[in-house]
């Protein structure tokens, strides 16, 4: 009885990794990648082309789309302010040692 239940369970994880990976049949036949030989080229004359995917969302979140491109203007946003935080960091970092080494050099030179 407890095999009976191992196999079971096994079958479902089979089945779940299936439909995971995107192996399974899910009516859109031909879709996946085709596996050869490794050579680069499918035994046919014609070039591979791009598949285009499309996301449908529900009309339940229709404002998704919103969301992410206002998250997306303020990642933009957030990045650009960082990078010239970086830069202003690294100048004024340069600066202040200028500074201490003129001081340094003018002290010892004096004494």
């Amino acid at each position: 009885m407890a095999d009976d239940s191992d196999e079971e369970g096994s079958g479902q994880i089979a089945d779940l990794l299936t439909e995971i990976s995107g192996e399974g049949t899910s009516g859109l036949a031909g879709s996946g990648m085709e596996i050869g030989s490794g050579s680069g080229e499918n035994g046919s004359e014609e070039e591979d082309e791009e598949v285009q995917e499309f996301v449908e969302v529900s009309e339940d979140y229709y404002y998704m789309a919103h969301v992410m491109r206002l998250l997306a203007a303020l990642h933009s946003i957030v990045s650009l302010a960082m990078l010239v935080a970086y830069y202003h960091l690294k100048v004024f970092e340069t600066i202040i040692t200028i500074i201490i080494i003129t001081i340094t050099i003018i002290t010892i030179t004096t004494q």
